[in-house]
């Protein structure tokens, strides 16, 4: 795998009708055929979505520079997707050093993955 400067980056998740989509980098894999492959977590905004499956969200800083919605993350991994599924890196959007922790402990309590 290439030298990756950044851990994390979004991109638009088009099976879930284009909601951002936090792409975990440390789990970009190539299949059997060359084809690369990412992981990630779910982005919504949706209030009455969260409250539904409270224990599946943590709330996160908008990581859009251009909105100052409420913004939560799916706390389920969708592993192992296609990279035609996504957009391209969607630019100027960063996490916090806060929700970078946050999720770097979930990576790691959840997934076993450093």
């Amino acid at each position: 795998m290439d030298t990756i400067k950044c851990k994390y980056h979004f991109r638009k998740y088009k099976v879930a009708q284009g909601h951002p989509f936090l792409v975990v980098i440390i789990r970009e894999t190539k299949d059997e055929n060359g084809k690369t492959l990412l992981s990630g977590f779910n982005l919504t905004h949706s209030v009455t979505y969260v409250l539904s499956r409270p224990n599946k969200f943590i709330r996160i800083d908008n990581p859009n520079p251009n909105d100052d919605a409420d913004c939560f993350l799916n706390t389920d991994m969708v592993k192992d997707k296609p990279i035609g599924k996504f957009s391209k890196p969607i630019p100027n959007w960063e996490l916090s050093e806060d929700d970078i922790k946050q999720i770097d402990a979930i990576l790691l309590e959840k997934y076993n993955i450093r």
